[in-house]
């Protein structure tokens, strides 16, 4: 392991549920857990194998994603912050490279690259919600420990780190109407 586990008690009995204090982007406060915490008292998260994205209130994604402004192009992927989650006082950041999925797509004269944010909506209605739900995106860089025993959830940031995207990139075999109108424009006829 790349770092010792830093273990958080769960907050609902069954399910996997811990406090959480914060997002960070860059080096600033977010203030996602504003709201949740006047209307329900608390700011939760939900540590879910399940789930590919890293999902939360609507409100507070909407924020998030204007604040990052990923770009489809992928022309300002270099410049993007950090996100971290801050729980229990400690911050776990995520890396563009951990939280926009590069996709190279075909046109007609090449191949473009396009970037999508792993961030999801997720409404969940009270008494469960809101909440904020951490799956594979963050899964993939910190091991976790989910503790029945103790009642608690451990992270700890995994030796290897995740190679970036650019290297390994995902394919998408089918040029969008975009990319070949865009294509077709740079096309000199006769």
């Amino acid at each position: 392991m790349g770092s010792n586990f830093s273990f958080f008690p769960v907050v609902v009995p069954g399910y996997w549920l811990i406090d959480m204090e914060d997002l960070i982007v860059g080096d600033q406060a977010f203030g996602a857990c504003q709201g949740l915490i006047q209307e329900t008292g608390r700011c939760s998260v939900a540590i879910d194998t399940g789930t590919s994205f890293i999902g939360g209130p609507s409100f507070v994604i909407n924020k998030l994603l204007a604040t990052l402004d990923i770009r489809k192009d992928c022309s300002n992927y270099d410049t993007l912050p950090t996100v971290a989650f801050k729980i229990g006082g400690r911050e776990f950041p995520l890396t563009p490279n951990d939280y926009v999925t590069k996709t190279l797509r075909p046109s007609l004269l090449r191949w473009k690259e396009e970037c999508t944010p792993a961030f999801m909506s997720l409404d969940v209605p009270p008494p469960r919600g809101p909440l904020f739900v951490i799956g594979d995106v963050f899964l993939t860089k910190y091991y976790a420990v989910f503790d029945r025993e103790l009642n608690r959830v451990g992270f700890a940031l995994g030796k290897i780190p995740s190679e970036p995207a650019s290297e390994f990139p995902i394919v998408n075999p089918y040029p969008s109407p975009s990319d070949i109108e865009d294509d077709l424009s740079e096309i000199e006829f006769m």
